[in-house]
């Protein structure tokens, strides 16, 4: 039995191959933001593979016993409240 995600990842064409090298930049920006949050409470590792390391970009981390929770909480907003930030000066160029 073939489940969708095996038949979506035998199906890549040249539009979705163009979608990821639209998105890489934006992407690795938002993973490097939860990541640059956290940075001195977690261990940061990364997949062996190279092709699963960079489509998509990411980062695993590991939060250690005893992290505050309100780090792992605004760490994982922390992509928002950036966006949130910037709004004022994105805005009047939409």
């Amino acid at each position: 039995m073939t489940t969708t995600s095996d038949t979506d990842s035998e199906n890549v064409g040249l539009v979705d191959l163009l979608g990821a090298l639209v998105m890489f930049p934006a992407v690795l920006a938002h993973e490097l933001t939860h990541a640059a949050v956290a940075w001195p409470w977690i261990e940061a590792t990364r997949p062996l593979d190279l092709v699963d390391r960079l489509v998509p970009p990411r980062l695993e981390l590991n939060y250690p016993a005893g992290t505050p929770v309100v780090v792992v909480v605004v760490a994982n907003l922390a992509p928002t409240m950036v966006g949130a930030l910037l709004t004022p000066f994105v805005v009047p160029w939409a």
